[in-house]
This record gives C-alpha cells, sequence and structure tokens, in this order.
C-alpha cells in the first residue's frame, strides 16, 4: 500500500491512471472502488483542491473515454464521478481543512440522508419498489433453474425490501467513508507515521448526533403503522455510524490497555461470519452509542494508569 501510494502521489497522471484502472476493474471486482475513489481523496487532503479536482476530472474523463471503446457507453464514468469522485473530493477537502474525522463522517452521512430522501421523493413506496425488483430477480433465476431446492423467499424478501433504501444509503456511506480512510492512512503512511492510527482511535460522533439517533428511534417506534419509513431508513445509516465508532472504541480500548491484537481478530471474524454478524452489529452499535455518553477510553486509560 506504502508503495501504491508513493506512486499515486509521482504526479496527476500516475494518479488518474491508478483511479481509472482500479475503478473500471470495480466492476469485476467492487473492492477496488475504495482504492479508485482513495486516489482522488489522497491527492485532494496532500495537495488541494485544485490538484484533486483535476485528478478527479481526468479520471472521469479516462473512463468515461475507455468505457465508451468497450461498451458503447460513457455511463460508468457519470457514475463514479456523481456517486464516488466527487463526494469524496469534497470530503476530503473538508478533511483537510478541519482536521476533523467526526466533522467527515457527518458530512458523509449527508450523502446518505440525501440518498434516502431521494429514493422517497422518487417513490411513493420505495418498500414496494424494492419487493417488485427483487421478485423479478427471482423469477428471472427460477426460469433459469437457480432457485431450485431454496426454500421460500417470499417473507424474507417482503423484510429485506422494507430496509434497503436505508441499507443503500449505509452501503454508499460505508463506500464513502471507507475509501477517505484508506486515503488518510495513505496520507499518515507518507508523511505523518501513526497519525490516522490516533484519528481513528479517538473518534467519537458526539452527543448531538446521539441525540439525533434517539429521536430517530423513538420516531421509528412511534410509527408502528409504518407511515415515518424516512426515520427507519436514517436510523439504519447511524447504526453504521456507531459501528464504526464501536469498531474505533475497540481499537483504542485494546491500544490504552496493551491487550492482545487477538481481541481486534476476533471481532473481525465475528463480523465476517454470517451466524454472528448480526449480533455484532448491534453490540458495537451499541459501544459506540454508549462511548458518546461514558467514554469508554477515558475511562480504560484512566485505570491502567491507576
Amino acid at each position: 500500500m506504502r508503495a501504491l501510494a508513493t506512486y499515486i502521489m509521482k504526479g496527476r497522471s500516475q494518479a488518474i491512471l491508478v483511479a481509472t484502472v482500479t475503478g473500471l476493474f470495480s466492476m469485476l471486482l467492487p473492492l477496488l472502488s475504495y482504492l479508485s475513489g482513495a486516489t482522488v481523496a489522497l491527492v485532494t487532503l496532500r495537495v488541494g483542491a485544485k490538484q484533486g479536482l483535476i485528478v478527479l476530472l481526468g479520471t472521469a474523463f479516462a473512463t468515461g473515454l475507455m468505457s465508451l471503446l468497450l461498451t458503447g457507453s460513457t455511463a460508468p464514468g457519470l457514475v463514479f464521478l456523481l456517486a464516488l469522485w466527487l463526494p469524496l473530493w469534497i470530503l476530503a477537502l473538508s478533511l483537510k481543512r478541519t482536521a476533523s474525522l467526526p466533522h467527515s463522517l457527518m458530512l458523509a452521512a449527508m450523502f446518505g440522508t440525501a440518498l434516502v430522501l431521494g429514493i422517497h421523493a422518487a417513490s411513493e413506496d420505495p418498500a414496494q419498489w424494492w419487493l417488485t425488483l427483487f421478485e423479478q430477480m427471482m423469477q428471472e433465476a427460477a426460469r433459469e433453474g437457480a432457485t431450485e431446492g431454496l426454500p421460500d423467499m417470499s417473507q424474507i424478501l417482503a423484510e429485506l425490501s422494507g430496509m434497503m433504501t436505508g441499507v443503500m444509503a449505509a452501503a454508499l456511506t460505508m463506500t464513502l467513508v471507507g475509501s477517505l480512510f484508506i486515503a488518510r492512512w495513505w496520507q499518515a503512511l507518507l508523511y505523518n507515521p501513526g497519525g490516522f492510527r490516533q484519528e481513528f482511535h479517538a473518534l467519537a460522533l458526539g452527543k448531538v448526533f446521539a441525540a439525533v439517533a434517539v429521536v430517530l428511534l423513538v420516531m421509528n417506534i412511534v410509527s408502528m403503522d409504518g407511515a415515518n419509513v424516512v426515520a427507519g431508513d436514517l436510523l439504519i445509516l447511524a447504526g453504521f455510524l456507531f459501528t464504526l465508532q464501536g469498531i474505533a472504541v475497540v481499537h483504542g480500548v485494546v491500544a490504552r490497555t496493551q491487550a492482545s491484537k487477538g481481541w481486534l481478530i476476533g471481532m473481525y471474524v465475528l463480523l465476517l461470519l454470517p451466524m454472528s454478524m448480526a449480533q455484532m452489529l448491534i453490540v458495537l452499535a451499541a459501544a459506540g452509542f454508549g462511548d458518546n455518553f461514558i467514554n469508554f477510553r477515558a475511562y480504560v486509560g484512566n485505570k491502567a494508569e491507576d
């Protein structure tokens, strides 16, 4: 990763090349989109808004041209521009000016919120739209024989469709935050060793955001008839951010207590295992939420000093 970051910072052409190649190949390997976005963010963080914008536009042009030659459409370049590179340019610019990860996370959450509001504005019933889409996909899979032997999925699809708008918003925010974190880590590797580690270990969203989440939770509980589904979708987005803070809490506690790295390995293993993923997400989100009021890391640090 250090070698890749060093190559990116050699010049605009190198940065555009990396962002374009990883962006195009992310259509086959989606995780590469994180590197594509991180490239634009790294240039912006280190060199500034103008150079970051030049890389952004150069990458969009190169991606659009390559996709036009390969598929006959410039749509991939436009999608990446609006959904990934432009938001990351804004986030990196904000982080460069404020040096605040929590502030940047709040800004990233605004993009997720805009997606939720946009979907609800475009559809009177997003859940039904998702359900129709899922049913069409299942029908297509059934025609190809891919669903043979599978149990009835109607109930699962109905429940999933009710959460998909919030899940999509959380996924968008996760991509933006992940790319920004990689860029900040690259910047620290090259110019400020250990800097990102300190920032991440201290990550806290604050009491105001926690209070907003409580309001969303109350609105979601009170609206038993499902009328206020926007609150539920935004609550899913907030849950992702609290989960991220929960992960930072675990990292911070392990570092402060000089505990075994096995705790971190165990946490990530449980997050990746399907049988324990949901429970771990809830535990970490609860820890992240509570940390805004209790400050577990400071408490553990004081105990360690005593």
